[in-house]
């Protein structure tokens, strides 16, 4: 255990408490209650990933090509993949280099969103 102690500043005493900071302090009260809970708010899986989800997952893991961060563009074969879902999904065509943009989204899930031509924005989750 530290000894050493950082007093919390005056300006992030005033900050008020986070809503979903304190509706998680309710739920785990409920489930501390012995009631049963269950999280809509997250999405969380209720299935285990599939196999050739997790074995794709190792394997980039294993790639010191992904121990770095990525180009600032993203990568073009994932923009290759959202381009190739949007086509099937919703029939659309998109380029590449100004219709497509990956990014680093809430939470570390990472999403690409893409503009038509009228500079409409569609976001698409990627996990």
């Amino acid at each position: 255990m530290s000894h050493f102690s950082i007093p919390t500043a005056d300006v992030m005493k005033q900050l008020p408490t986070p809503f979903f900071a304190t509706l998680v302090q309710q739920v785990n009260r409920e489930i501390a209650a012995g009631h049963d809970v269950i999280n809509l708010r997250q999405g969380n899986p209720d299935t285990p990933t599939p196999p050739h989800i997790v074995k794709a997952l190792q394997e980039s893991a294993n790639n010191p090509l992904y121990h770095k961060y990525s180009p600032f563009r993203g990568y073009a074969f994932l923009k290759e993949a959202v381009i190739q879902r949007y086509r099937s999904d919703y029939g659309v065509t998109l380029d590449p280099e100004t219709e497509v943009a990956i990014f680093v989204w809430r939470k570390n899930r990472f999403g690409a969103i893409a503009a038509n031509p009228a500079q409409s924005w569609r976001c698409m989750p990627c996990a």
